[in-house]
C-alpha cells in the first residue's frame, strides 16, 4: 500500500472487525502436541496436493488432522497478524470427519477429497457462513444456497474452511482505501514483509501464501487475482470470461466477474480449476464452458511447454519500477526454451481518450448498482435490495461502516446511464481491447503475451481474455514479483502449460517467514 495509504490506515480506528470463532474447536485443537505440530510441519509446509493425498490414502494423514492443522496456524499467524481469514466454518471438522470415515470404505471422488479450501468472502455459501464482501451492512447476511461453484466444490469432496477477507465490495467502494481493507476483516498483511498485499482477492492469497489453508478461491473484475497472487508468491490464473459460473457471487459487473483458484504451485492450481470450469443453467454466459466442462487441466502440465512457443513481452507500463525485471524476465523466458520477442505497444497519441479509447470505469459504476440489486433479489436478501440503501446504511456511522469513504459507491448510485449506454460500453470495450490484443499477437507472429504482475490488466479484462500469473523472482527487498502470461480466449490450457514449464526451469517460490 502507498505511505499515504499506510498512515490514513493506522491513524483511522473503528469498531466493528469481526473476531474469529474458534469455539467449536477449541477441544480438538488442545490435543494437538507441540510434537504433533512439527511433525506436520515437516509434511505439509512444502507439500502439494498430491502428495497430500497419497499421505490420506496412505493413512499417514487425516483430513480431521489437516483441518485441525490450518485452524492452528490461522489461530497462531493470522488472528490479529495477518488478518487473512475472516470467518470459519462451524461445521469444517464434522465435515473433514466424514471424509475421512468415507475414506475407509472407499468413497473417494478425486484429488480434491478432504482437502480444505478457503473462499473469498463474496462468494455464497448455503450453510452457516455469511456472505459480506467485507461490509458492515452485510455482516450478517448470507446466500439462500451454495452458489454453482460451491456445489461444484463439494461435489469433488473439498471442505470449505471459511471465508477470507477482501478489499471491501472487491475494492470497489473508494477511490482512497488500501488493498486488502475491509470493515469485518480490518487490513489483511503480505506475509513476505511491509509489501502491497494486492486487491481485492488479498485473504485469499495472504492465506494460501501463509498455509493456511491447502488452497484458496479468489475472484477478478480488473486485477483482482493476478495482481494479489504476483504480490504473494502465488499461482492463479484469470479463466476465459464464462469458464466459471458467477452465480451467488457478489458482483461489480458481470461484463467482467469471475471466480478464479488461487495456489502454490501450478499443478495445484490446475486440480483445482479442473474442478471449476461447469457449465450453469442460471448463468447463460457459460453455455461457453461446455467446450471445455470436465477438462482435466492437469493434461497441460508438461515440463517442456515453453520449447519453441513465441512469447511476446509487453514493454512495462513502469519501466522504473520494473525495467531491470523486465530484462530479468525476458531471459528466464528464454532459458525456458520460448522464443522471445519486445513488444511496443500501438502508438495511441492520436486518439482523443486514453487506453486505444477504452474506459471500463462507467461499466464497473453502472454494474454494481444494478447487478448488485440483482444478486440482493436472488438470495431474498430482505433488508436490502438497493445499492443506495447501502450508502444510506454507511452515511449513519462513516467513521465505523466507511473509514475511507465511500466515493465509488456514490458515484454508482448516481449515476444516470441507461442499460443501452452500458450494453454498448461494454461491447465497445471488448472489441478495442480484443482487437489490441490480436493485434499485437497476429501482427508479431507471437503466441501469448507476457508482462510484469498486473501491468496488462487492463487490457485483458474487458477483452473477457484469460490470464495466468506465476512467482519469477523477489526483489532484494524480499518483495515478490509475478510472471503474467495472457493468450486468445479459451487460451487457458495453454497458458497453464506455458506456465508450469516455467516454474519447472525456474522453481523461484519459497515459502514467507511468518
Amino acid at each position: 500500500m502507498s505511505e499515504q495509504v499506510e498512515r490514513q490506515y493506522s491513524n483511522r480506528l473503528y469498531v466493528g472487525k469481526r473476531r474469529l470463532d474458534f469455539s467449536p474447536f477449541e477441544a480438538s485443537l488442545k490435543t494437538l502436541s507441540a510434537l504433533q505440530i512439527a511433525q506436520l510441519d515437516q509434511k505439509l509446509l512444502t507439500a502439494e496436493v498430491r502428495q497430500v493425498q497419497e499421505m490420506l490414502k496412505a493413512g499417514e494423514l487425516t483430513s480431521a488432522q489437516l483441518v485441525l492443522y490450518y485452524l492452528h496456524r490461522i489461530q497462531f499467524y493470522d488472528m490479529d497478524k495477518l488478518n487473512s481469514v475472516l470467518e470459519l466454518n462451524p461445521a469444517a471438522l464434522e465435515i473433514a470427519r466424514e471424509r475421512d470415515e468415507a475414506r475407509q470404505v472407499q468413497k473417494v471422488v478425486g484429488l480434491l477429497y478432504g482437502i480444505p479450501i478457503l473462499l473469498k468472502d463474496n462468494i455464497g455459501t448455503g450453510d452457516k457462513l455469511h456472505n459480506t464482501a467485507g461490509a458492515k451492512v452485510l455482516e450478517n447476511s448470507r446466500a439462500d444456497q451454495d452458489a454453482f461453484l460451491v456445489k461444484q466444490l463439494r461435489a469433488a469432496g473439498a471442505i470449505i474452511l471459511g471465508k477470507t477477507n477482501l478489499s471491501e465490495w472487491a475494492n470497489y467502494m473508494t477511490s482512497v482505501s488500501a488493498s486488502g481493507f475491509s470493515v469485518l476483516g480490518g487490513q489483511t498483511k503480505n506475509p513476505y514483509g511491509e509489501f502491497d498485499v494486492g486487491g481485492s482477492s488479498s485473504g485469499s492469497a495472504s492465506a494460501i501464501a501463509a498455509n493456511l489453508a491447502m488452497l484458496t478461491i479468489g475472484s477478478e473484475t480488473a486485477g483482482s487475482l493476478v495482481s494479489p497472487a504476483s504480490q504473494n508468491s502465488l499461482v492463479t490464473i484469470k479463466p476465459s470470461l464464462g469458464l466459471v459460473s458467477r452465480d451467488r457471487i457478489i458482483p461489480i459487473t458481470a461484463a467482467q466477474d469471475t471466480a478464479g483458484p488461487l495456489a502454490r504451485t501450478v499443478s495445484d492450481m490446475a486440480i483445482l480449476f479442473s474442478a471449476m470450469v461447469g457449465y450453469d443453467t442460471t448463468d447463460p454466459l457459460t453455455e461457453v464452458a461446455r467446450k471445455l466442462e470436465g477438462t482435466d487441466f492437469t493434461q497441460f502440465l508438461d515440463k517442456d511447454g515453453l520449447k519453441g512457443l513465441k512469447i511476446g513481452l509487453v514493454e512495462s507500463p513502469n519501466p522504473e519500477k520494473f525495467g531491470e525485471a523486465q530484462q530479468k524476465l525476458g531471459q528466464m523466458l528464454v532459458e525456458a526454451g520460448a522464443v522471445v520477442k519486445e513488444l511496443a505497444l500501438p502508438d495511441a497519441t492520436n486518439l482523443r481518450q486514453g487506453d486505444y479509447g477504452l474506459d471500463y470505469l462507467p461499466v464497473l459504476t453502472y454494474g454494481i448498482k444494478h447487478d448488485l440489486a440483482k444478486y440482493f433479489a436472488s438470495i431474498g436478501e430482505s433488508n436490502l435490495k438497493s445499492l443506495e440503501e447501502v450508502v444510506e446504511f454507511n452515511n449513519k456511522d462513516l467513521a465505523n461502516r466507511a473509514p475511507f469513504g465511500q466515493d465509488l459507491l456514490i458515484e454508482a448510485v448516481s449515476s444516470e446511464m441507461t442499460e443501452a449506454e452500458y450494453q454498448a460500453r461494454v461491447q465497445t470495450n471488448q472489441q478495442i481491447s480484443r482487437q489490441l490484443i490480436e493485434g499485437l499477437l497476429e501482427e508479431n507472429e507471437v503466441e501469448l503475451i507476457a508482462s510484469i504482475n498486473n501491468g496488462f490488466t487492463k487490457y485483458y479484462a474487458p477483452a473477457g481474455y484469460p490470464a495466468v500469473a506465476v512467482p519469477m523472482a523477489y526483489r532484494e527487498s524480499g518483495e515478490p514479483l509475478g510472471l503474467t502470461l495472457i493468450g486468445r480466449y479459451l487460451d487457458d490450457g495453454k497458458l497453464i502449460k506455458a506456465a508450469y514449464a516455467f516454474e519447472q526451469k525456474h522453481p523461484v517460490r519459497r515459502n514467507p517467514t511468518i
